[in-house]
């Protein structure tokens, strides 16, 4: 009996902890949004900033866009001086998701802050500006690290291991440390993007994790599905 209230005690304790935490990050960070541009770089997977590009790119504040056709897609972004296109891009055509998943991870694992969030421009967010960073926070602030690793698009309770879901790469949040490992796993699985990433994530020890942020606008891909072109290293 006494056990018993000891654990009650202690789990009120840490619920109470809890709400105090974040009752403290609201105040000092309402939206959450400070928490965002501090913590991710944002890439966006597309042909040329098409689809919902315009919906993401006016509610995401700035990142890199991973795009086949630069001309297009830049004439885009002229107005804007939050998003740009990688450089590399140019000497490349036609690329594939997985191509550009690998592209996206080597860039985070270079880039200067602790976590990625990788999107593809057929999605839509289910929240509004008003608590759409507020969620990502409540999830990375208390439930991550570089085994960590987010399926944004997939209904959970993020803080539980639910296996891949590899299904899924329409929104994906990965830890920079993890980042590098899972891309060069991905140059060796000649599989489409989803399904090379949920491998790369079990070779690369990092747990899958879901909750849901955006949802598949059902638009018809316009990038070529094609697996990873092998390259051999010297």
């Amino acid at each position: 009996m006494r056990r018993r209230i000891r654990v009650a005690i202690a789990l009120v304790t840490l619920a109470s902890l809890f709400t105090i935490a974040l009752q403290s990050l609201h105040l000092q960070d309402p939206s959450g949004l400070g928490y965002f541009l501090s913590t991710f770089d944002t890439y966006i997977l597309t042909k040329e900033c098409g689809r919902s590009f315009s919906h993401i790119s006016s509610i995401i504040p700035g990142g890199i866009v991973l795009a086949d056709d630069i001309a297009t897609c830049g004439a885009k972004l002229k107005s804007s001086s939050h998003w740009t296109t990688h450089e590399a891009q140019i000497h490349f055509d036609e690329l594939g998701y997985t191509k550009k998943y690998q592209q996206a991870l080597n860039l985070c694992a270079k880039g200067g802050k602790e976590k990625c969030l990788i999107l593809e421009d057929d999605i839509v967010f289910i929240n509004g500006v008003s608590n759409l960073f507020q969620r990502i926070r409540f999830h990375m602030m208390f439930f991550n690290g570089p085994s960590w690793a987010y399926d944004c698009s997939s209904v959970g309770l993020g803080w539980l291991k639910t296996g891949q879901t590899s299904n899924k790469s329409l929104c994906r949040i990965v830890d920079k440390r993890s980042s590098l490992c899972l891309a060069q796993e991905m140059t060796t699985i000649d599989l489409a993007a989803d399904l090379a990433l949920g491998k790369a994530q079990e070779v690369c020890g990092v747990n899958q994790h879901r909750f849901l942020l955006v949802q598949h606008t059902g638009y018809r891909t316009v990038i070529r599905t094609d697996s990873i072109e092998k390259t051999e290293t010297n």
